[in-house]
This record gives structure tokens, sequence and C-alpha cells, in this order.
């Protein structure tokens, strides 16, 4: 179905973002149907996951125990992502198509090497891009990983942290 005024910009003729884009129902609801101008406010947004990302490569675990924390840390990923994404203005750049830096950040009180940093990122990779309604693999996106120590007084202070933020602005 084509439309015209694609949330809230007059004058534009897009495809209904329900049949163009998997998950655009979900934020479209989350959204109210709002949608920001581009080109007003922040141009980043950080969300805090509480999840242990693991190195995968290096894990001697069952498969159902493994499947479960993947199916957890993905939905995880995707629920914090939508809900701290559709109260910012970034979300409007993002249902343009504009090109994002995605920075995951693994903290934790021992650091690992950079290709398991990178496999126990997987599904709040994929979590994330389930938010924003493409493949992890689009082009229009770059991943970025880091790590930092946890330096709290309880012991085992494992987190997550990820910075969405505009191509050319990171």
């Amino acid at each position: 179905m084509v439309q015209d005024g694609m949330r809230g910009m007059p004058g534009a003729v897009a495809v209904d973002a329900a049949e163009a884009r998997p998950g655009a129902a979900v934020r479209d609801a989350l959204d109210g149907g709002r949608g920001e101008a581009a080109g007003a406010g922040e141009c980043a947004v950080e969300i805090e996951i509480p999840v242990r990302l693991v190195s995968l490569l290096n894990s001697r675990e069952h498969h159902m125990a493994h499947a479960r924390r993947a199916k957890q840390q993905r939905s995880l990923a995707r629920l914090q992502t939508i809900a701290r994404l559709c109260r910012s203005p970034l979300w409007a750049r993002v249902a343009n198509g504009c090109g994002l830096v995605v920075t995951i950040t693994r903290i934790g009180p021992r650091e690992l090497d950079d290709d398991n940093l990178a496999g126990s990122a997987k599904h709040v990779r994929d979590g994330i891009a389930d938010a924003l309604g493409i493949d992890d693999g689009d082009k229009r996106i770059v991943w970025r990983y880091r790590q930092a120590k946890f330096t709290g007084a309880a012991r085992g202070g494992y987190s997550c942290a990820v910075r969405i933020e505009q191509k050319g602005t990171a």
C-alpha cells in the first residue's frame, strides 16, 4: 500500500511501513505514529542491556542451554533497543534509512580477545538488527566492538552497553 506523507514528512511517498520492513508494526505501535522530523535533536542513543556476554567459541555447554541464552540475549537486545530508540529523534532517521554506527561494549571483570569478543556479542547484534528491521549484514550499518573492565565493589559485574549513532557523527 502506498501512502503520502510518510510519518510526519509531507510530500514523501513510501510503501506502507508494515509491508516494507519487518518489525515496523511494533515500532509504529510503540512510536504512536508520531515520527520525528529528521535533523532535529540528538544523534546518538545509549542502551544498557543486562546480559552476560560469554565467549561462545570456547564454551562447552549443552545445546539447549546455548539456545536458551541466545534467545534471551536476542530478545532483551531487541526490546531494549525498541524501547529506547522509539523515544529518540534518531528514530525517524533510522526509518529513512540513514547509515548507523553501532558500538557494542562488553563490560566484565576480564577481557576477551578480539575474535571471542565479536562472537560473544552475536546474539545482541542480531537483536539490535531485528529492532531496526534490517539484516545485520546490511552495508548501512557499521558494527564496532569494545570492552571495558568492571571496577565496582560487587563481584561478577557483567553487562552490555550499546551506543547507536548516525554515521558521520561517530
